[in-house]
């Protein structure tokens, strides 16, 4: 090209001919190729096996041998490296010769066009990675014979003086029958250590590097024992005996921390088996096992120590076959055959046996798990685990006593009933709501924690709320979705929540009503009165917490009960209410708070509350008492008490 294909600048030099033969093209992968395909003239693509360490994967059949093979395309990148090519060949003419059954064979590297692929042998199954992500940690008999067929493997690769410098889960694939197949020799990584598509960076995935490794060193068939020590501990605890998120942090694990002896993460792994892996994660490389072969003979040792029926382990030695019952009359046929029912029908009970104390075992863990949550007060985490193991074990009376440290009650009403409720407890990190039935519902059990409630009815405004006054029950109004209040200072009450001797309440006004935190009203016995209509003041409240649709109120003085639907009015002059203090003589002066206010018996306008009051009428003593003024504007009779003629006449004086 003359021109940049992406920004369109010229290539060619001012004052200068253009050079064709100073831009190459690179060679390239195709694009995905679909099932049905022919690729090179004799490979028909079968499956997509998705994307590798140097390209995309796929299972084709050879039609030339009429055999299925892996067929993986060479990034672009690493294929227009004439010397990285050059030195996949070489290394090829070695790893093709490898033919043991625990190891992948190569076949070959070709062209086809621009394209650059190789082709090895398709292993069906999955990589050990996903086998470990599925299952979590493996049972010995499983683990055991794969660290050994994987050592067996090695043991190969490296007498012919191979090193594969990336050994992980990920390469190695365990096929339908269960046998173990090491791959990606000479693939992802070059002959001397460096990353094909890094040149100059050290190579390995971190987690399962040796030292030498993370330190840019030369390595050799001791760092893939190395690696082998890392997957077996893996396999047989679940964990990594060194795990870091950066090159300088792992190196600094392998130099002052020594991982545990597997034995203690599971008690199914040996002490001795556990020696063999940490002998592998030595550090200094003349502390592990020099060879693959010093490995394969102690794990051949500690194999034989194994129990037979626990451990299946390859290549035992195999002694002739005799015919069953040879040799024997007839009676001892039946004598034996009838003790060997005998002893399976025992077997049977022996393992219900383990079975169950296995399960109660189980079980046991499972409750101690839940109190230890509670005693750290992760109360929903108590509860889910609780609301699992309920499923298995509904009447275990240990979870009984242990529901009212973690959990409550709520009963859910409406005005109409009939509504869909939905719960979600927001301690729990999140998820979907939940389900729980239609009112009216009694004592539905909730986790002692702030709960997400929805209640859902149709034609009727969907009511949602969060609560952490979980116990007793919760009363709601639904509003009909067509129904507006259209003046901004009224609204309903709309739920009332009743814990105990507590009794909290809501109204239907929030941000979109012109509401504000603070603002004070009241509540009027009849539904649609207000104070012009005469209705009684029920109560009167102040707005303590804002939320949209509806706030919690507190009541700041409450006379009857309130029920659903009571109207709320907003408004300043609610106030203060007309107050007559009655006195006996009549026509004190009144002071209240320090303020004159004229004499009693004539109505003054006072705010609900305590009030100082002062009563001034010549004859009588001086008066000074605290009243508590009500919503209704009642206050008791106050009696003043007459002057002495001693103390009047000292007071004229």
């Amino acid at each position: 090209m003359r021109f940049c294909g992406h920004c369109g600048a010229s290539l060619a030099v001012p004052g200068k001919a253009f050079d064709v033969n100073r831009t190459q093209t690179l060679a390239f992968s195709p694009g995905l190729l679909s099932d049905g395909t022919m690729f090179a003239g004799r490979y028909l693509v079968i499956d997509d096996l998705g994307k590798g360490g140097m390209g995309h994967v796929y299972r084709v059949l050879d039609t030339k041998i009429d055999e299925e093979v892996a067929l993986k395309f060479v990034n672009a990148e690493i294929a227009a490296d004439a010397k990285i090519i050059e030195r996949f060949r070489n290394e090829l003419k070695v790893t093709r010769k490898i033919t043991h059954r625990n190891v992948c064979r190569m076949y070959d590297i070709s062209e086809d066009g621009k394209s650059l692929f190789i082709t090895m042998e398709y292993i069906p199954g999955e990589d050990l990675g996903n086998m470990l992500s599925r299952l979590g940690r493996l049972p010995l008999e499983k683990a055991f014979p794969i660290a050994r067929q994987v050592c067996e493997g090695l043991a190969e690769v490296h007498r012919l003086g191979v090193v594969h410098r990336d050994l992980k889960p990920k390469n190695i694939m365990i096929d339908r029958d269960g046998n173990a197949k090491i791959m990606d020799f000479g693939l992802a990584r070059t002959p001397h250590g460096i990353k094909l598509t890094e040149v100059g960076q050290v190579i390995g995935t971190p987690a399962f590097m040796s030292p030498e490794q993370v330190n840019g060193e030369n390595v050799d068939q001791r760092s893939d024992i190395f690696a082998l020590g890392i997957l077996m501990f893996a396999m047989l605890t679940e964990k990594l005996p060194f795990d870091a998120d950066t090159m300088l942090a792992l190196a600094l694990l392998h130099k002052t921390y020594r991982p545990p002896n597997p034995s203690t993460l599971n008690p199914r792994v040996s002490r001795e088996l556990g020696q063999v892996i940490l002998k592998c994660l030595e550090v200094e490389r003349d502390k592990r096992y020099q060879t693959t072969q010093d490995l394969l003979a102690d794990l051949k040792k500690v194999g034989e120590r194994f129990d037979t029926y626990a451990i299946h382990v390859p290549d035992r030695a195999k002694g002739k076959k005799t015919r069953p019952g040879s040799g024997l009359s007839w009676t001892k046929v039946l004598t034996i055959a009838s003790l060997m029912l005998a002893l399976a029908a025992s077997g049977f009970a022996v393992k219900a046996f383990i079975k169950k104390v296995r399960v109660n075992a189980g079980r046991k863990q499972v409750i101690q798990e839940i109190g230890r949550l509670i005693t750290a007060n992760e109360l929903s985490s108590a509860f889910q685990l609780a609301r699992q193991f309920e499923k298995e074990a509904p009447a275990d009376r240990r979870l009984a006593a242990l529901w009212p440290r973690l959990s409550s009650t709520l009963s859910f009403r409406t005005v109409p009933p009939g509504a869909a409720v939905s719960l979600n407890d927001e301690r729990a990190g999140g998820g979907d709501m939940q389900g729980v039935g239609q009112t009216p519902l009694d004592n539905v059990r909730v986790p002692l924690s702030q709960l997400r409630i929805r209640i859902e009815k149709e034609g009727y405004v969907t009511l949602e709320d969060t609560t952490s006054d979980v116990g007793g029950s919760i009363h709601f109004l639904l509003r009909d979705k067509n129904a507006r209040l259209t003046d901004p200072k009224r609204a309903l009450v709309d739920e009332i929540i009743q814990n105990g001797n507590r009794t909290s309440y809501k109204i239907n006004a929030g941000l979109d009503h012109g509401v504000k935190a603070g603002d004070k009203g009241a509540i009027f016995g009849q539904k649609g009165s207000g104070p012009e209509g005469g209705a009684q003041i029920v109560a009167r409240f102040k707005v303590k917490e804002l939320q949209r649709d509806r706030s919690l109120i507190e009541t700041l003085y409450q006379k009857g009960d309130i029920r659903l639907g009571q109207l709320v009015v907003f408004d300043e002059r609610m106030t203060a209410v007309p107050v007559i203090i009655m006195t006996v003589p009549d026509r004190a002066s009144l002071f209240v708070d320090g303020v004159r206010m004229g004499l009693s018996g004539s109505p003054v306008n006072l705010s609900p509350g305590k009030h100082t009051l002062r009563l001034v009428k010549p004859g009588y003593q001086d008066l000074e008492t605290a009243i508590e003024v009500g919503a209704d504007g009642q206050v008791p009779l106050i009696k003043m008490t007459p002057k002495s003629p001693a103390r009047d006449a000292l007071d004229k004086t």
